[in-house]
């Protein structure tokens, strides 16, 4: 009797299982207060104009999420980092002043950007360094504000177009964000992430996001099956002002890992091509091939703190078989 009542568990269990593989994700801003882990970042830079140059910067940040009065901070503090041109070691001082340097973001209850602290005091370091003659080309392309405003959408069309939503595999999320590189400031690309499948890493359960970019909104449009009418309405924007910019061509790939339950990113990477014509001083066209590689993976203990675990725990035994397998 008993053992016909435990495999009668058992089965309910595993078709409890079935049920999460084929139902819904919600995704919910919920760090562990303390939270403390590292991130490594690369970033790999090829342009050809027509000359080839290959920059790199690799930096691991140290990253603590804290609970606050008004919601969250996420602080990130570079560690250690090396930048190359064409595999020449650049300016190790400039390299000290980041690793000296730490950026907050201040977060609301629901994970929603409000703002971003510690721009200024990188900005002052990396302009002191330079020679006076720079310095003024320094505060031009290091400006506080646009670095924020960066990081604002950057954080918007990776975190808050998922904090709350409730999706299933093979839905589409659309964003917005901003791109800067060595040629173009702060170009607006359309992001489409499709939930493409699950995966699991230190005991929990994972999001994969395939990631697809373009500068032209009607590829974007046309990418999630919507019509550009559709595409502004859900980006809440006129949609008279969803451009293709001239003379520019922008796409992107990309892969996201994260934890649905933490919004905590396990792993990300994305490469974008850009083609573009210029005009020289001398009025002379001149084609442009960029392609910029990007990656962060986590690393290290995610979950540092005891309490934490013992807090899950608790959660997971006054739960039934049933929520906690739909749940993810």
């Amino acid at each position: 009797m008993h053992v016909r009542n435990w495999m009668c568990c058992f089965l309910f269990f595993l078709c409890s299982l079935t049920v999460s593989a084929q139902g819904t994700i919600t995704f919910t801003f919920k760090p562990p207060d303390g939270l403390k882990y590292i991130e490594t970042r690369s970033t790999k830079t090829e342009i050809t104009a027509p000359q080839k140059v290959t920059a790199v910067t690799t930096r691991d940040v140290q990253i603590t999420m804290k609970k606050t009065d008004k919601g969250y901070s996420c602080a990130m503090q570079p560690l250690t980092m090396s930048a190359t041109m064409d595999g020449r070691a650049q300016d190790t001082k400039i390299n000290e002043a980041i690793c000296n340097s730490t950026v907050t973001y201040l977060l609301d209850e629901k994970g929603f950007f409000r703002s971003a602290i510690g721009y200024h005091e990188l900005v002052e370091k990396i302009s002191k360094l330079m020679p006076a003659a720079q310095r003024d080309a320094v505060a031009k392309q290091y400006n506080p504000k646009e670095l924020e405003e960066d990081d604002r959408a950057d954080w918007q069309q990776r975190m808050e177009v998922l904090i709350g939503r409730t999706v299933k595999p093979g839905d589409d999320i659309l964003a917005v964000s901003v791109w800067s590189t060595p040629l173009i400031n702060r170009l607006p690309l359309y992001v489409v992430s499709t939930v493409s499948g699950t995966g699991k890493e230190d005991g929990r359960n994972l999001v994969k996001l395939k990631i697809a970019e373009f500068s032209d909104p009607a590829a974007a449009a046309k990418a999630s099956g919507k019509s550009l009418a559709a595409l502004a309405k859900e980006l809440k924007l006129d949609k008279a002002k969803l451009q293709k910019p001239e003379g520019i061509q922008v796409t992107g790939t990309g892969e996201r890992l994260l934890d649905p339950q933490t919004m905590v990113t396990y792993s990300e990477k994305t490469t974008r091509t850009l083609d573009a014509v210029f005009e020289d001083e001398e009025n002379k066209k001149m084609k442009i091939h960029l392609v910029e590689t990007y990656s962060r993976i986590r690393k290290g203990e995610v979950r540092s703190q005891k309490s934490e675990a013992r807090s899950q725990m608790s959660e997971i035994c006054s739960t039934s078989p049933l929520q906690r397998a739909t749940s993810l």
